[in-house]
């Protein structure tokens, strides 16, 4: 638990890493309303890849998942963060084409200040270890302050682009991600988690983020779920109604690229229900959604990330629009 005097050192971070880590995840996130063409991948998976590809991760500081990938000539660290719409590269490493440059008109900051001009790179080949992208354009961005945070020098981010076409189960107690084809996940769960208990919840899919019900109180909120998340976020709008199912631990200034601070409070919701599943103790910082280009028509009331998902093994299948945790 965290009170007004240790919340600086919420998920194990200092306040200031959490800070640039909170606003480089909204950063992430708000693209998930960006308006841009869609554009062919021409992603192909390998004849001989088995259905079923585990592969191990290395937990950040800042509680962020990096996995090795290689791109073109080079192999290294990604950073795998499924807010993400896109798979993006470290400018530093892979030079953007100028011809190819795009600006996003919804981009924007913890502040809400836009981001515009992001430019692309079309790559010759990605691999996840199996899953591979061919010609593909991705955002080349400026990513040291991550690095710095992170404390890995790391390639790029890989977002929902990529894993387009397989479920995801993480599993943070043995630093595993295992991507399966959803017509195999069942027999998948049938063959390894036999004598579990399983939890299942439908899903919905708001542009590219999978979304859960969860229940606070006798209210239903629509949260999304996203791996790059240390922490849980509400929107500031329900903070009358959580008020008797939570209590307040303390308040704080995120700084976001833009470096214009904006100040939240941060609360502890007693009891948290999803897919039948009690979670108590949970905390979340109270903000305004739209800054991070979520609007009040997309249904999304909040998110969840690192807190909910280290708890237990869990899959998610949004080609199925399920989520199934695994006791």
């Amino acid at each position: 638990m965290y009170n007004a005097k240790n919340f600086p050192y919420f998920c194990g971070m200092t306040k200031t890493k959490y800070h640039i880590w909170l606003g480089a995840l909204i950063f992430l996130l708000s693209q998930c309303a960006m308006s841009h063409p869609k554009e062919e991948s021409g992603r192909q998976l390998a004849a001989d890849v088995p259905p079923v590809i585990t592969v191990p991760f290395h937990l950040t500081p800042n509680k962020m998942i990096a996995v090795q990938a290689k791109l073109d000539s080079l192999q290294g660290w990604f950073i795998f963060d499924t807010g993400s719409p896109r798979t993006m590269v470290n400018r530093r490493y892979f030079h953007p084409s100028r011809q190819r440059s795009r600006s996003y008109s919804r981009i924007t900051d913890v502040s809400g200040v836009p981001m515009l001009g992001r430019d692309t790179y079309t790559a010759h080949e990605f691999d996840l270890q199996g899953i591979r992208e061919e010609g593909a354009q991705y955002l080349s961005i400026e990513m040291s302050q991550m690095e710095r945070e992170d404390g890995i020098e790391a390639l790029g981010m890989i977002g929902a682009q990529t894993l387009q076409g397989y479920d995801v189960l993480y599993n943070y107690s043995d630093s595993t991600l295992t991507f399966i084809r959803p017509s195999d996940t069942d027999a998948y769960l049938a063959a390894t988690y036999s004598a579990n208990a399983l939890h299942e919840a439908p899903l919905t899919i708001v542009e590219h983020v999978p979304c859960v019900e969860a229940k606070i109180g006798d209210d239903i909120y629509q949260l999304g779920i996203d791996c790059g998340a240390g922490g849980g976020v509400l929107s500031q709008t329900y903070r009358r109604q959580l008020a008797n199912h939570s209590r307040p631990v303390g308040a704080m200034e995120l700084t976001g690229i833009s470096r214009i601070p904006v100040r939240v409070t941060q609360i502890e919701v007693f009891r948290m229900e999803i897919a039948g599943k009690l979670f108590t103790g949970m905390e979340f910082l109270l903000h305004n959604l739209r800054t991070m280009g979520i609007e009040a028509e997309d249904g999304i009331d909040g998110l969840v990330g690192y807190d909910v998902l280290a708890q237990q093994k869990t899959l998610i299948s949004t080609e199925n629009k399920r989520v199934i945790f695994i006791d």
